[in-house]
């Protein structure tokens, strides 16, 4: 079965490695509800996949520490998106990257504002 062994890939000490390096970099806590919320179960969110890219390789600024619920939530709205995705023409694929990425830069530029409010 292909996702057993994309799961044993989580013992190896690479990911361990790159899992607490992301864990530590959100001070242990969930990175989209409440930050003053402690003693949660936390999951490491892969907000990315590529064939072929072991885990521990994948862009450091697409792993995300969440809580249960919140990890949840992020992997049905990703299964979401990707369902809609998968209906779109992909002729339309260049116009829809450009505006998450545009909405995402916005994002960013509101939270490091915030940030230094």
């Amino acid at each position: 079965m292909a996702n057993s062994k994309y799961a044993e890939k989580f013992k190896d000490p690479r990911w361990q490695k790159m899992r607490l390096k992301v864990f530590e970099k959100a001070g242990w806590r969930c990175q989209n509800c409440d930050p003053d919320v402690e003693d949660r179960e936390l999951h490491l969110h892969h907000g990315y996949y590529e064939w072929g890219i072991e885990p521990w390789d994948l862009p450091e600024d697409t792993l995300w520490c969440l809580c249960d619920e919140c990890h949840k939530r992020a992997q049905k709205t990703f299964s979401e998106m990707k369902l809609e995705i998968g209906r779109t023409n992909p002729m339309d694929y260049d116009e829809i990257y450009e505006t998450i990425r545009e909405a995402r830069e916005q994002w960013d530029s509101q939270r490091r504002d915030n940030c230094h409010a």
